[in-house]
């Protein structure tokens, strides 16, 4: 069975590899596939540099996160392929998984409030909607009270304001 856990080194995407090595650890034939996704450089930055440059610079930004990811699955006596991608998460991650074979997604999801989620966008939502195999989504740690409160209600005191100058 291949499974795909998109990893960025964050807590979240820990919580999902970890709950992925539990659940492959003694199947037989168990492969993860640990995709890190990096964003397009921006065209300005991008025009100074070779695509070889730029594919170089990427694979090493993604390095360390993978090299990690990759220790604790072979460390659980896991088959481990590692791979990057370029460009917007939720694509690739769909992308990869069909090229690849893969019968299902499992993915670290960071806690976030409805209204958090609406302005700042959810990989995890994204991955949901365009997904063609089973994505599991593991829960990552709540979010801290700045999380849960202030950042809402300083988005909401910004709305506020923005239509109380439109009229």
């Amino acid at each position: 069975m291949k499974v795909l856990v998109p990893f960025d080194g964050s807590r979240s995407a820990r919580v999902g590899l970890q709950h992925a090595i539990a659940a492959q650890r003694g199947v037989t034939g168990a492969e993860l596939h640990i995709l890190n996704v990096q964003p397009r450089m921006r065209r300005h930055s991008a025009r100074f540099l070779s695509s070889v440059d730029i594919s170089a610079a990427l694979a090493e930004r993604a390095r360390p996160a993978l090299s990690e990811a990759q220790r604790e699955v072979e460390a659980a006596g896991i088959r481990c392929v590692t791979a990057v991608r370029v460009g917007e998460p939720a694509m690739q991650i769909d992308c990869y998984a069909s090229e690849q074979g893969i019968s299902r997604v499992v993915f670290g999801a960071a806690r976030k409030s409805a209204l958090h989620r609406l302005v700042t966008g959810s990989i995890a939502d994204g991955v949901l909607e365009h997904s063609r195999v089973p994505v599991e989504l593991v829960p990552g740690d709540r979010p801290g009270a700045l999380a849960r409160y202030a950042l809402p209600a300083g988005v909401g005191a910004g709305l506020t304001a923005l239509m109380v100058a439109v009229d």
